[in-house]
């Protein structure tokens, strides 16, 4: 009775030995690419290797060695996998936002032509007011402080100053030629000399034509 229940220990014994083993193998297969899983599935092997009761001590503890082996470098490889993943990932991260960059500042190039083509249409009609008003701020909003955006906005700035200070000169020798016209066709002190019409206002000498009048003290 005995030597039947240590023959059929031994035999438990050998079938758990033969599973160990080939659960091993499978681990190395598998290790490669699935290395947290192998370290679980091991882990587990473990547990069961401990509990098995028909195992001797010496046996116990060799095929407890073997599986320990096998978690620790199944641990390894988990650990290269993870830190490929993280590293795979930051490429990926940073290649999305190298595309997104890209992609921005084509946009930015294509608006910026748009409104520089704008800007020179504008200089062109010498609507310089619009030009430093409407355009200017907006490229420097989208380019600040860049060479491109100080020169539209000093160009059409100088720019807009001249054509304010022209209208201002004009304005004022308009109001001066519509005041000598006006005295011209009111005043009694005139007469003609030729095509050439003469009035005498504050001692001055206003004679003119019809296109312009010339004063003289």
């Amino acid at each position: 009775m005995l030597a039947q229940e240590e023959g059929l220990r031994r035999l438990k014994a050998e079938r758990l030995q033969a599973e160990v083993d080939a659960r091993l193998r499978a681990a190395r297969n598998d290790i490669a690419r699935d290395a947290a899983g192998v370290e679980a599935n091991l882990k587990l092997l473990l547990g069961e290797i401990r509990r098995a009761s028909e195992l001797e001590p010496g046996a116990r503890a060799q095929m407890e060695a073997k599986v320990r082996a096998a978690i620790e470098s199944s641990s390894r490889s988990a650990a290269v996998f993870r830190e490929q993943v993280a590293r795979a990932e930051a490429v990926a991260t940073q290649a999305s936002a190298t595309e997104r960059l890209l992609t921005e500042r084509e946009r930015m190039s294509a608006s910026v032509q748009q409104l520089v083509e704008r800007f020179n249409a504008l200089m062109t009609q010498q609507l310089y007011q619009e030009a430093n008003s409407d355009v200017a701020p907006v490229i420097n909003e989208l380019l600040p402080d860049t060479v491109i955006s100080r020169v539209v906005e000093l160009k059409s700035g100088m720019a807009a100053n001249h054509a304010l200070i022209e209208d201002v000169i004009y304005a004022k020798r308009r109001g001066f030629i519509d005041v000598m016209l006006k005295y011209f066709h009111s005043s009694k002190l005139r007469c003609q000399i030729g095509n050439t019409n003469f009035i005498f206002i504050d001692e001055h000498v206003i004679f003119g034509t019809n296109s312009r009048l010339k004063s003289y003290n």
